[in-house]
């Protein structure tokens, strides 16, 4: 070790000293332990693996679940000189392998993927070569099954623990029950990990929950009253743009933001709330995670979130320049009936399951008992409808039966591009005879898609 971590954190990050645990998580990273570090919003995670990566040389591996996150990340490193790249599903296969190998060479000291990233062949061919010396698992609580945004393919991590036990992990989230905390660890088989719990109490944060029946009204007099940007939290897309068209009406400056949209259509959104074109986002709980803008003044939660876990997650969004902000929840009869409503929809029974799952397989016609390899596109109303129940309903029967395996669900439309291969089989033949260095990529095509 040629810097110490204070040393580095000033030379980088221009601090004299590290906010507690920051240290004590950093001096178990470089003695090599399992570590799980679980930190208020805004508590300054990044730093906790950021340091101690510089410190240890050689490579960073970290694993997280937002490409925007890591983009983010990255451009700070990069802005801060220090070698940092990510692997996204929107770089073609020649820039990943490209990557790859600059991280096989020792040009990066960071590297960010994401968890689906992990099963790919590309990766899983280097990765016993690459110089790794410390794993990091931002967002730690997706991996659990008890975690409030679990994604499957967390579970996949536990397979760079299996090819390199020798790197330490650090395992970071902003929030945890103790169920969550002991899946994390048995799912990334840490080992003998040590647990750092920081106060989730944020001094900053003035909570507010209002009764109010005209909630739209008040909204638009909290924006008027509250300097600096602000967030809204709404349950649904349809409620977004309704929220939005108040405020502007009003003359407040605002964007959607729901999973609804393209990815292009977010990250313009986003782009603008951070760089103060917009002042007010309105969005769904699809928006926030990663999300590092300091001067939020106002987080309003315009319906009461499920969980405590996700209220605090968001809640604690505002006011990480250390200053005073808001946190408003309006809280009123329609809403909790909804809520009730919701909490039904969402967690179907053994019977609904079986029986949208029986009407995917008849409506597409693929069996019951073989996985199917194709992608079928659809329309959630028009299958809800001719499947007789609500898109609300199906929608969550698809979540659960993709989080089972049992099918692959995919919500974002801009991950995928599709081919269909609509020439005669002679117009397919006479195009080989004259291009003969697509031979077999039609052959390949024809017998794997038809």
């Amino acid at each position: 070790m040629e810097s110490s971590p204070l040393e580095v954190l000033n030379q980088y990050w221009g601090y004299e000293s590290f906010r507690s645990p920051q240290d004590q998580i950093i001096d178990q990273v470089l003695a090599g332990r399992d570590a799980v570090a679980l930190l208020p919003t805004g508590g300054g995670k990044s730093i906790c693996f950021q340091v101690p990566g510089l410190v240890l040389g050689g490579l960073t591996l970290v694993v997280s679940p937002l490409i925007a996150l890591m983009k983010d990340q990255v451009q700070r490193l990069q802005d801060l000189g220090i070698p940092a790249t990510y692997l996204t599903s929107d770089l073609t296969p020649y820039q990943v392998d490209k990557r790859l190998q600059k991280a096989l060479d020792g040009v990066y000291r960071f590297l960010y993927i994401a968890p689906e990233r992990i099963q790919s062949e590309m990766f899983q061919a280097r990765l016993d070569r690459l110089p790794l010396s410390l794993l990091a698992v931002d967002e730690a609580h997706c991996i659990s099954q008890w975690g409030y945004d679990f994604r499957p393919s967390y579970l996949e991590i536990g397979y760079i623990r299996q090819e390199r036990p020798e790197i330490p992990i650090l395992a970071l989230t902003a929030s945890a029950t103790a169920r969550v905390q002991n899946d994390i660890s048995q799912q990334l088989q840490l080992v003998d990990p040590v647990i750092f719990r920081k106060s989730f109490k944020r001094q900053n944060l003035r909570y507010f929950v209002l009764k109010e029946e005209n909630v739209i009204a008040r909204t638009v007099d909290i924006c008027r009253r509250t300097l600096g940007t602000g967030i809204i939290y709404v349950r649904t897309r349809k409620l977004t743009q309704a929220v939005v068209q108040q405020l502007r009406v009003a003359g407040i400056s605002s964007a959607a933001y729901h999973g609804g949209m393209l990815n292009s259509e977010r990250d313009q959104a986003q782009q603008a709330w951070i760089n103060d074109q917009v002042r007010v986002m309105v969005a769904t709980n699809a928006f926030g995670m990663g999300i590092d803008k300091p001067d939020v003044r106002f987080v309003i939660h315009y319906n009461l979130p499920f969980d405590l876990e996700s209220y605090y997650q968001e809640a604690g969004r505002g006011g990480r320049d250390g200053k005073t902000a808001l946190a408003i929840a309006f809280d009123n009869p329609i809403d909790r009936k909804e809520m009730e409503r919701w909490s039904k929809e969402k967690y179907p029974s053994w019977e609904q399951l079986q029986h949208h799952y029986q009407q995917l397989c008849e409506h597409f016609r693929i069996p019951n008992t073989v996985p199917s390899s194709q992608v079928y596109p659809i329309d959630f109303a028009d299958l809800a409808s001719d499947f007789g129940t609500s898109p609300r309903r199906l929608y969550a029967s698809l979540r659960v039966l993709h989080l089972e395996g049992l099918i692959q669900f995919e919500e974002d439309r801009e991950d995928y591009a599709y081919l269909q291969l609509t020439a005669t089989p002679e117009a397919v033949w006479q195009y080989k005879q004259h291009f003969p260095s697509t031979e077999n990529l039609l052959d390949h095509l024809l017998r794997s898609f038809g």
